[in-house]
């Protein structure tokens, strides 16, 4: 993960690199995350070039990470068509967990495998 973190801060100072599509963000924010990085995760999914691309549960994702549960909480919130993506439906059966929502996060699971269950998990 340090060989991709050390490649997309090289194309960033690269002037060939605008990062229009995302890429070189969310190739930085993945491997931040899988490098056990969250602190600077958390800081590159709060910036200006996570919101251009749009990153918004990599955002959430980020924060619970980072144990900021209410904000994480939140952060789900601003993602669309969230009830769609199983993904974030169980970042948010997680967060629900950790606030001490213990009803609500077994109806949130529930409801994840009663979809998974009808073949429309999504398989996220």
């Amino acid at each position: 993960w340090d060989r991709a973190l050390a490649l997309c801060a090289e194309l960033r100072r690269s002037s060939l690199s605008v990062d229009d599509d995302g890429n070189v963000t969310r190739t930085e924010l993945f491997s931040l995350i899988r490098a056990g990085k969250h602190a600077r995760a958390v800081a590159l999914a709060e910036s200006s070039a996570a919101d251009r691309h749009g990153l918004l549960f990599e955002r959430a994702y980020c924060l619970y990470l980072a144990d900021r549960v209410e904000d994480a909480l939140a952060a789900l919130d601003a993602v669309p068509d969230r009830a769609a993506s199983p993904a974030a439906r169980h970042l948010e059966a997680q967060l629900l967990y950790k606030l001490g929502e213990y009803g609500r996060c077994a109806e949130a699971y529930v409801s994840l495998l009663e979809d998974d269950a009808a073949g429309g998990g999504g398989g996220e």
